[in-house]
C-alpha cells in the first residue's frame, strides 16, 4: 500500500462503515494497526475517527466498490479478464470497520491513515525490498 493511495469507500449501512481491501501480503501488519483515521477524497478537511474494536477482516474474491479498482479511477489493479472489473489482481483481504461519528457522505472514497507500531529501520528496510520483490514477482 502506497501513502495517498485511495483504498476505502464509505458504504450506507447504520452506523456508517468503512469497506476497503489490502493486498494480502499486508495481513501480518495489518494485526499490529494502533488506530485508523478516515478523510473524504474530495473534503481534504474533514477527517472521522474509525472504531478499531468493530474491525473485521476476510480473504476478498471481489473488491467492495467498483470506484476502487484502477479501471474506474481507484489504485487497486483487477484482473483483464474481469468485465465488471471487480476481481483483484492479486489476493486481497477485505477489511470493514464502523466511524465512531455520524457521516453525511455515504458512498464517497476516502483517505484511510493507519498507525503501526515502530520498527528499526533495518526491518522497515527489508520489509521495503521483500514487497518490492513481491510485487516484481507478480507482474505489478
Amino acid at each position: 500500500v502506497h501513502k495517498g493511495q485511495v483504498l476505502a469507500r464509505l458504504m450506507p449501512h447504520t452506523p456508517p462503515h468503512l469497506s476497503w481491501v489490502v493486498p494480502a501480503r499486508f495481513a501480518q501488519a495489518l494485526q499490529q494497526v494502533r488506530w485508523i483515521k478516515a478523510r473524504p477524497v474530495d473534503m481534504p478537511g474533514q477527517q472521522w475517527s474509525v472504531a478499531l474494536s468493530s474491525l473485521t477482516s476476510a480473504p476478498a474474491t471481489r473488491l467492495p466498490a467498483p470506484a476502487l479498482s484502477a479501471r474506474r479511477g481507484g489504485a487497486i489493479p483487477v484482473l483483464d479478464n474481469d468485465p465488471q472489473g471487480m476481481t483483484p489482481a492479486e489476493p486481497m483481504i477485505a477489511m470493514q470497520a464502523q466511524l465512531v461519528e455520524p457521516v453525511e457522505r455515504v458512498g464517497s472514497r476516502v483517505w484511510l491513515r493507519l498507525e503501526l507500531p515502530p520498527q528499526p529501520l533495518g526491518w522497515q528496510l527489508w520489509t521495503r525490498v521483500h514487497e518490492l520483490w513481491q510485487a516484481a514477482r507478480l507482474g505489478h
